[in-house]
């Protein structure tokens, strides 16, 4: 049943119950977009891991282009959720791309379909002036059905 709530709050954009039993500590398992004519560029892997890399820091107010390029597309991964942002995505084998604009600092969380492996994106004011005290630690996937 705790995995059915985990599951239930990954999938409304809330954190997992691991993250918030976890200790906030920093790391540098996150990945900084590039900036390219004023848009924010992510690259993630969708394979048999989940998603990877699947913590990104982003500035609020500029298009995020996020490119997901589908190495190994299963059942589990075939499809990314952001409920922050109502957005649903299959993901294909090959490139594809998610874009949108962030309006709110904060963490916006995303997982596959079925709440399982997941992701988050650090929504921040200024990624020149990122604050020191964020929660860097990137989610664990659980692992999903077989493929």
């Amino acid at each position: 049943s705790i995995i059915i709530v985990n599951r239930g709050l990954v999938l409304q954009g809330q954190n997992s119950i691991a993250s918030v039993v976890s200790v906030n500590i920093n790391s540098v398992n996150y990945m900084l977009p590039e900036v390219n004519n004023g848009f924010q560029v992510v690259h993630t892997s969708a394979n048999r891991n989940g998603y990877e890399p699947n913590l990104f820091i982003v500035e609020k107010g500029s298009q995020v282009n996020w490119i997901i390029t589908g190495d190994e597309v299963y059942s589990c991964n075939n499809q990314i959720v952001i409920p922050a942002l109502n957005i649903v995505q299959d993901i294909e084998p090959g490139h594809n791309v998610i874009s949108f604009i962030p309006d709110t600092a904060g963490e916006m969380n995303f997982s596959c379909w079925m709440g399982m492996l997941n992701g988050k994106f650090i929504v921040v004011d200024d990624i020149n002036n990122i604050p020191e005290n964020l929660n860097t630690i990137a989610p664990t996937p659980v692992k999903c059905c077989t493929d």
